[in-house]
């Protein structure tokens, strides 16, 4: 590393449970430890990823809202996927052999630069950021004047194939799938290809049963399976964080003003959003996923 560079990591909430269970640690010491073992390293600066986040379920929402408004002038507007992973590092320590205990309380950094610890937050949702409850709760405010408090799944496949129905009068309005893994996902596509999703919205995670579930964080140390007890733990650990809703985020209205001239601006548009293109498939695909 030069002096011309910084290095710089960001730290998802949903990696954090696995580290306070392993190591017995409350979650805001598992941050401010895992914090220490980063600049440990060279790492000047470790931000919250909850912020980014933030951005990205508001800007999902507004996403989905203007695709529903023009579903029937575009026959590629509807479904909508949604998707957020997060990375590991614990193999990095485990490498390392760091000791715990031995690891310094560092506060993560403030991405306004402003003095004082940075308080960790969740959004709505089960443990992989809640891009379908957010959305749902505000399609449906937003589009049909309905206050939708809490949501139940119904259970379709499996626990890793989910829906989410609002209803009115006997009438269906809305229609979101949540779809874990990639065996649930080839279901997806299979059925695209047949016409017969009738979703407007799908949270789509490679790993069966999300995020807190991901490879790497939640296997048994025996046989590379997911460890049940852990991932109960896990889940408990992350539903203790204080849920805080991106739309009554003061940092988040600050940084839409001040760096992005307005939420709707076009440099919202511009430095918020990914712009795809098909390209040709000239690579072998995986004989494990047929697609």
């Amino acid at each position: 590393m030069t002096k011309h560079k910084v290095l710089v990591v960001s730290v998802c909430p949903q990696s954090l449970p696995f580290f306070a269970v392993k190591f017995g640690l409350d979650i805001t010491e598992a941050a401010l430890k895992l914090c220490s073992f980063l600049k440990s390293l060279g790492v000047q600066y470790v931000f919250d990823t909850t912020l980014a986040a933030g951005f990205s379920i508001l800007e999902t929402q507004k996403e989905f809202i203007q695709r529903y408004r023009g579903r029937h002038h575009d026959s590629h507007a509807l479904p909508m996927f949604t998707s957020s992973c997060p990375g590991e590092i614990f193999y990095l320590m485990e490498q390392k052999k760091v000791s715990v205990e031995k690891l310094d309380s560092v506060p993560l950094d403030h991405v306004l630069g402003e003095a004082g610890d940075v308080a960790l937050v969740r959004h709505e949702g089960r443990g992989s950021e809640g891009f379908l409850e957010h959305v749902f709760k505000h399609a449906a405010k937003e589009l049909f004047g309905l206050d939708v408090h809490e949501i139940t799944y119904k259970t379709l496949r499996n626990r890793d194939f989910q829906e989410v129905t609002l209803e009115r009068d006997g009438e269906t309005l809305l229609q979101f799938a949540a779809v874990y893994g990639f065996r649930n996902i080839q279901t997806l596509v299979h059925r695209m290809r047949k016409g017969r999703v009738p979703y407007q919205l799908v949270e789509v995670l490679s790993c069966p049963g999300g995020c807190l579930s991901g490879r790497g964080q939640a296997e048994s140390e025996a046989g590379g399976r997911a460890d049940k007890t852990l991932v109960q733990q896990m889940e408990e650990t992350y539903s203790s964080l204080p849920v805080c809703l991106p739309e009554v985020n003061p940092t988040l209205h600050t940084l839409y003003q001040d760096w992005l001239q307005g939420q709707d601006s076009p440099q919202a548009g511009t430095l918020l959003h990914t712009q795809y293109t098909s390209q040709s498939q000239m690579y072998t695909q995986p004989p494990h996923m047929q697609w």
